[in-house]
């Protein structure tokens, strides 16, 4: 079957293998609510990983993904949410570009660089104590 690669997949489950043959691609929908309930409406996707026109072709999913959403030609701007992978220079320059928005989950959970001391009620629940962190001295961590 054209373009199946062999996929990584994390996961905390034992049963589950560590790679399996899949294809690999991305996806692009609009958030729509109607009857109580919302839902992704998909409006494009494309298999990015696995098909290879041409061997001189440098580009990367990310900068595959700023090419998907420019294709829809979508006058009005929108948020982008995505996963932490697509939070780098190049999509937020894409986005911005057009005065588009970013909404990404972190790529590293505060708790986990600065230790549970730093954590009030230490349950990793993100809440920094006072004096720590961003604004302890106007600058990050």
């Amino acid at each position: 079957m054209p373009a199946v690669k062999l996929l990584h997949q994390e996961s905390d489950a034992n049963t589950k293998p560590e790679f399996i043959m899949g294809h690999s691609f991305q996806a692009v929908a609009i958030l729509v609510s109607a009857a109580k309930s919302t839902f992704a409406v998909p409006l494009a996707s494309r298999i990015h990983e696995g098909v290879v026109l041409s061997n001189r072709d440098k580009r990367t999913l990310l900068d595959k993904m700023v090419l998907l959403l420019d294709s829809l030609c979508i006058e009005q701007r929108f948020y982008f949410v995505a996963d932490a992978y697509y939070a780098s220079g190049k999509v937020i320059r894409g986005l911005l570009r057009q005065g588009n928005h970013l909404v990404k989950r972190p790529r590293f959970s505060w708790t986990r660089i600065w230790g549970e001391s730093n954590v009030q009620g230490g349950g990793g629940n993100g809440s920094i104590e006072e004096g720590e962190g961003f604004g302890a001295n106007g600058g990050s961590p």
